[in-house]
């Protein structure tokens, strides 16, 4: 074993014996499963890499979904509206139903799978009121979990989306230890109030540490508008995460690049004057130009065919959505 790889173990062998003389407690070995999350080390190739498959085949026998045909994303078409027609709206045994899916594929979007965010958040809003065409889609997330382990409709839809995917990890290697994020916007999108959706991702050790879709405060009057909230909240995850690592007493990383794919959003936040028309998003753009002049930020233009963020967004056609699957896990920064 090398003199370099001996000191972290002495340390934890030192905070352990400082925990067992404080609290009861049993050492059982290195970690395998918790919480749901399964662990898998490999010592040799230096990664790390945490899934949920055990979870989601669970989830796929408590619904009866084991059987069903898996699909190959985890969902279709616009956002579904939350004002459905009354002989639609799911009675009290469904609307239960329908929570308890959602509330566990929430579970699995915040944990592990990156891949049900904008899902996770479109099922969500129906939560209070459920209709038929929720659960269908709650049921199509399921389906896609199941072959690679609108609201029922779109929970049904959820469930076979699982029925075929269920191990998505996500694996952490040695060596890269960079933080980099990418963020994206759907301008528009909610029916309901016209308000855009924001998607962000960010990698450190080239794994996911961070990630979602968010329905923005504000209604955006332009896709650039959008797209600089989307910066904003980015920029603000990005100077959150560095201080939480500069707590940890980990080495700082320096500015973190914050990658877009609109060039009009880039060229106002990185300019040193706006316009009258993104005047009612300036505190948003005067704290992007804030962290970029302070170094804590770069911003960066990425193609749309490599904007990662773009799958936190909106649900994308077939092709599209396995093609940012495969960058995400070839990602490495």
């Amino acid at each position: 074993m090398e003199k370099d790889s001996i000191r972290p173990l002495r340390l934890v062998d030192q905070k352990k014996k400082e925990l067992t003389d404080r609290f009861e407690m049993t050492d059982m070995g290195e970690v395998k499963r918790i919480l749901g999350i399964d662990v898998q080390r490999d010592y040799e190739q230096g990664t790390l890499a945490i899934s949920q498959e055990h979870y989601v085949n669970t989830l796929l026998e408590r619904f009866g979904m084991q059987e069903a045909n898996p699909v190959s994303t985890p969902g279709y078409g616009a956002e579904i509206s939350t004002n459905q027609p009354q002989d639609q709206i799911l009675g009290p045994t469904d609307k239960k139903i329908y929570q308890s899916m959602t509330g566990s594929i929430l579970y699995l979007a915040q944990c592990t799978r990156f891949d049900l965010s904008y899902a996770a958040l479109q099922l969500s809003k129906a939560c209070s009121n459920p209709a038929q065409v929720n659960m269908t889609a709650a049921k199509h997330v399921l389906r896609y979990l199941r072959g690679n382990p609108v609201n029922m409709t779109a929970a049904k839809h959820i469930l076979r989306y699982l029925r075929g995917n269920s191990v998505l990890p996500i694996v952490y290697k040695r060596g890269q230890f960079r933080l980099a994020a990418f963020t994206d916007s759907s301008f528009g999108a909610n029916p309901d109030n016209g308000r855009s959706t924001t998607g962000y991702l960010f990698f450190l050790a080239g794994g996911l540490i961070s990630y979602g879709a968010k329905t923005q405060t504000l209604t955006a009057q332009s896709t650039v508008e959008a797209e600089i909230q989307a910066l904003s909240y980015s920029a603000r995850e990005a100077v959150y995460i560095s201080n939480f690592m500069t707590e940890l007493n980990f080495k700082t990383f320096g500015s973190v690049p914050i990658n877009s794919d609109s060039t009009g959003a880039l060229t106002v936040a990185g300019n040193a004057m706006h316009s009258q028309r993104t005047k009612h998003v300036a505190l948003r753009y005067f704290f992007i130009r804030e962290l970029v002049l302070r170094g804590q930020i770069t911003l960066h233009h990425r193609p749309s065919e490599h904007q990662l963020a773009d799958i936190a967004t909106k649900y994308l056609p077939k092709h599209r959505f396995a093609s940012i699957i495969q960058q995400i896990k070839d990602f490495s920064c």
